[in-house]
C-alpha cells in the first residue's frame, strides 16, 4: 500500500504489521497483496485503525502469556488483514470468504470482533486492559432487560394469585416475535385481540391484562453485559454515568448509546470450550501425544460420519445448539 500524507503513524504501523504478517505466512504474492491493500484502505478510511491495534495488542499479550485464543468466527473471518496480524487463523481467500460482510461502504454499524478466550482467563484479559489503559477507563457495559409479553403477563398474574396452570395455558398463546421485528417488545395487545382464549382471559381478568400491556417494553431490571467492555481515553465518568452492580462498575447506558458517543467497545468472551481444549491438550501431552490444532484435516470423513452426521455435537462450540444438532 503506497504511502500517503494523510496516513497517521498508527495507520503506517497497521500497514507494516499486516504486510509482515502476510510474508510470515508465506503468502506474499500479488493476489494476496492486492486484497490486503484493498482491506487496509477500507479500514483506514473508516478510522478503525485504533480498534484493530488494540485487538492485536490483546492477542500479543495472550501469545506471550500462553493464553489460548479462538481462531476467529463471524464476519471477521472474512478479513485477510485480521489473518495477517494474528487476530484470526482463517485464510479468507483460500476459503472464499467475503471481506464486505465484515466492513463495506454500505455497512453503517461499527466494526465488531468477538474475541474468544478460555473462561478461566477472561478476567485476566480484563485486568490487562485495566493495567494498560487505566482502571477508570475500562468499564463493563450495563444492560437494560425489558418486560417481554409473556414475562409481563406471567409476573402480573402471579402477583394476583392466578393458578399456575391457568397462567401457563394463556402465556402459551402469546405471539412471539424475533428481535429483528420492530414490534418485538409489544405483543400482548395483538394476542388479546386475536385469540379467542385470550379474549376470554381478558374478560375474566381485565385489570391483569391492562397492567401487563402497560408493563410490556419497560425496563424490568439492569444487569451486566456478558462480554461487552468500554475502553475510553479518559475516565468513563467524563462520558456517561456509571453505577455498581455486584461490586462491578458498569455503565448506566447500554452499548448502543456508548457507540453513539463514539466510545470503543470490545467483546471479551470467556468460552468453556477453549478451557476444555487446553485441558485435553495437557492430558494428551502427559501421554506424549502431540496434536497440532493449526493442521487439522477439515475434510476428515470419520469426524463427519461419527460426530456431525448423527448429531453427536455436545461440546462442539455452536454446533451443540439444538437447531444445528
Amino acid at each position: 500500500m503506497e504511502r500517503r500524507n494523510l496516513l497517521t503513524e498508527k495507520d503506517e504501523f497497521l500497514i507494516y504489521l499486516s504486510h509482515e504478517g502476510l510474508k510470515n505466512r508465506n503468502l506474499y504474492n500479488q493476489i494476496y497483496r492486492d486484497r490486503l491493500n484493498l482491506e487496509l484502505k477500507s479500514i483506514i478510511s473508516k478510522n478503525y485503525t485504533n480498534y484493530f491495534l488494540m485487538v492485536w495488542d490483546i492477542y500479543e499479550y495472550c501469545k506471550q502469556n500462553n493464553i489460548r485464543t479462538g481462531p476467529g468466527r463471524g464476519s471477521v473471518a472474512g478479513s485477510l488483514m485480521a489473518y495477517c496480524i494474528g487476530i484470526t487463523e482463517v485464510d479468507s481467500l483460500k476459503h472464499n470468504l467475503l471481506f464486505e460482510r465484515f466492513i463495506s461502504p454500505i455497512r453503517t454499524d461499527i466494526v465488531d470482533c468477538d474475541l474468544d478466550f478460555p473462561d478461566n482467563k477472561r478476567q485476566e484479559i480484563i485486568q490487562y486492559l485495566k493495567d494498560k489503559y487505566g482502571e477508570e477507563c475500562v468499564t463493563h457495559i450495563g444492560v437494560k432487560s425489558t418486560f417481554k409479553g409473556k414475562s409481563a403477563l406471567r409476573d402480573v398474574a402471579k402477583a394476583y394469585g392466578i393458578p399456575l396452570s391457568e397462567i401457563n395455558k394463556i402465556t402459551h398463546l402469546i405471539i412471539h416475535r424475533s428481535g429483528g421485528d420492530a414490534r418485538a417488545d409489544f405483543t400482548l395487545e395483538d394476542s388479546f385481540s386475536e385469540f379467542e382464549q385470550c379474549k376470554e382471559f381478558k374478560a375474566k381478568y381485565p385489570e391483569i391484562v391492562e397492567i401487563a400491556i402497560k408493563l410490556e417494553g419497560h425496563i424490568r431490571h439492569k444487569s451486566v453485559h456478558a462480554a461487552g467492555i468500554l475502553v475510553t481515553p479518559a475516565p468513563i465518568y467524563e462520558y456517561m454515568a456509571t453505577e455498581r452492580i455486584n461490586d462491578t462498575n458498569i455503565t448506566c447506558f447500554d452499548h448502543r448509546e456508548g457507540e453513539a458517543l463514539g466510545l470503543l467497545k470490545l467483546d471479551i468472551l470467556g468460552l468453556n470450550t477453549l478451557s476444555i481444549i487446553d485441558d485435553c491438550l495437557e492430558r494428551l501431552k502427559a501421554k506424549n501425544i502431540k496434536v497440532n490444532l493449526q493442521n487439522i484435516d477439515l475434510q476428515d470423513k470419520t469426524v463427519y460420519d461419527n460426530v456431525f452426521k448423527p448429531g453427536n455435537c455436545v461440546g462442539v462450540f455452536q454446533f451443540e445448539t439444538k437447531g444445528l444438532t
